[in-house]
């Protein structure tokens, strides 16, 4: 039988009056209807403004992919972020704010982020050069860790010079270690703890290095350092422990890996790696939700949403729809291996990274570094679960993991 990890219980009914959209936002359990797992786009009144759930893949991708301004960010989005990360390039709306994404992405971009490879595996070896040394009876801080190795791997891969990235930086360690002692912890309060790396960076940052352009913008730095490594610390997380119940896919991996030439990576020459990062995902994407402005009428189904809506784009409940997806709580990343299964359909459901001109801009770079740390993960340990300590969801905004120590690693030498 497949193993099915937690999953979110959605509350809601999508009848009668909601809360604030504050509220609804912060709250998705208690106000999303569960209607959303079967059904396209659910309606709703939050206070006096119309509201849509939506978890139709083709209107999701109407509205993400639209760059025509019909479907903006919604205000209340953007007073969340300015509230948390203050004005910002990724946030903005003025005119040239395409133009400066791509400066920030610059670095990061899918032909850039293979090169930084290199860099990245000193990370990950110091790291399971740490996880070796545990032994074999002891289980491993799992979150703590993975939060230490994605912040110390942003670092090495974008920040640091060739001779600062040999090694982990303390400044780096001790802040991923603070911010991990208070998880699940609020994004002001994580990003309290990120600013004075950030101002640190800006005052070591050039003008011009190895292609990488001035970022001009403190809250920006600061918004990097946060999206580059905390959703990729709790996917990576959510990712070995999964494994963890697979002793198979770690056959398969490392059958995978044998092959590989070392300081060289390709998501290609990893399909099985590459699966089972799509299935974490897909399972528990970090961000749950976007929030877009509805300013033409666009219908789903036999349903109108009317300019002036605002629709919740339920990118948790798309991701695990029961139309869409053959046992949708279940860990079985062969669902990205079989061709029948890669219809258009499905590829537009599955969005852990938004989609458009407003998606992620680090998702290669993510991509990259979560199979290249499973697959050394793999090649070093065989990976068990902590029957004590299984991990759980923690949602508020977003969705989290949350357990002490899940996973035993045996080392393979």
């Amino acid at each position: 039988m497949a193993f099915e990890p937690p999953k979110l219980v959605l509350n809601g009914s999508g009848e009668g009056q909601l809360p604030a959209i504050g509220r609804v936002a912060r709250d998705p359990l208690a106000h999303w209807p569960d209607d959303l797992l079967d059904t396209g786009v659910v309606q709703a009144k939050a206070g006096r403004q119309a509201l849509a759930f939506v978890s139709d893949p083709m209107a999701v991708s109407t509205i993400l992919m639209n760059r025509s301004d019909n479907f903006p960010r919604a205000r209340f989005q953007d007073r969340i972020l300015g509230a948390s990360y203050g004005e910002n390039l990724v946030q903005a709306d003025q005119q040239d704010w395409r133009g400066q994404r791509r400066t920030i992405a610059q670095p990061i971009t899918a032909d850039r982020a293979a090169g930084l490879v290199p860099r990245l595996e000193l990370a990950g070896d110091e790291m399971m050069d740490e996880w070796a040394a545990l032994g074999p009876k002891r289980a491993v801080p799992l979150l703590r860790d993975t939060r230490r190795l994605s912040l110390d791997a942003l670092y090495r891969a974008i920040f640091a010079s060739d001779r600062q990235a040999r090694h982990r930086s303390p400044g780096i360690d001790d802040t991923a270690r603070t911010i991990a002692a208070m998880c699940p912890i609020e994004l002001k309060e994580e990003l309290v703890h990120l600013q004075p790396l950030a101002e640190r960076l800006a005052r070591d940052w050039k003008a011009s290095r190895d292609g990488v352009a001035d970022p001009k913008d403190l809250n920006t730095l600061t918004l990097f350092l946060h999206a580059g490594h905390d959703n990729v610390a709790v996917a990576l997380g959510w990712m070995l422990w999964l494994v963890a119940h697979r002793p198979e896919l770690q056959d398969a991996i490392r059958d995978e890996a044998a092959k590989r030439t070392a300081g060289a990576f390709s998501l290609r020459d990893f399909p099985v790696a590459g699966a089972i990062v799509r299935e974490t995902l897909r399972l528990f994407p970090p961000i749950l939700q976007l929030m877009r402005e509805i300013r033409v009428p666009l219908t789903i189904g036999d349903v109108t949403l009317e300019p002036g809506s605002v629709a919740i784009v339920a990118i948790y409940a798309m991701q695990r729809h029961r139309r869409l997806w053959d046992q949708p709580d279940a860990f079985l990343p062969e669902r990205f291996l079989d061709p029948q299964d890669d219809t258009r359909e499905r590829r537009a459901a599955w969005l852990p990274f938004g989609s458009g001109p407003r998606g992620c801009i680090g998702s290669s770079l993510a991509l990259v570094e979560l199979a290249l740390f499973l697959v050394m993960t793999c090649q070093r340990f065989s990976l068990s679960p902590n029957p004590e300590s299984p991990l759980q969801c923690h949602v508020e905004w977003t969705l989290r993991p949350v357990g002490d120590a899940p996973i035993f690693l045996h080392s393979r030498d």
